[in-house]
């Protein structure tokens, strides 16, 4: 980590890594060289809970789906992390996602989010 040189403040990068599904979103979106779309992601979060929670109800996909539109995937496209077409849902990384692997790194042991086919730099 000592040749980390973020572009972002230390105050931005842990505050988009702080929730778990922000992580997830950012793990997902690092499997995988093609975009995701909103749907996917969701899923693949739901998929997480409920291996952690038991099974998830109508209600639990509904806020899931709601909180990224609404908060999670505009908070990371805020700071340019991700691309995220709201019309369609697509959402893809950016290179700025590389100020957050050095945190991303630290995380994903202890939130144990299933890889799929993961090659990513923070597994």
């Amino acid at each position: 980590m000592s040749n980390w040189n973020p572009t972002m403040a230390l105050g931005t990068a842990l505050s988009l890594v702080a929730h778990a599904h922000r992580r997830a979103v950012l793990y997902c979106l690092l499997e995988t060289d093609e975009p995701m779309t909103r749907d996917e992601l969701a899923a693949r979060i739901i998929a997480w809970d409920e291996a952690t929670e038991g099974d998830p109800s109508d209600e639990v996909h509904r806020r899931v789906c709601t909180e990224l539109a609404h908060t999670h995937l505009p908070k990371l496209a805020a700071v340019d992390v991700i691309e995220y077409d709201t019309r369609h849902g697509d959402v893809v990384l950016t290179e700025r996602v590389n100020d957050l692997l050095p945190l991303l790194e630290l995380l994903r042991p202890v939130d144990d989010f299933p890889a799929e086919t993961c090659s990513c730099p923070c597994q």
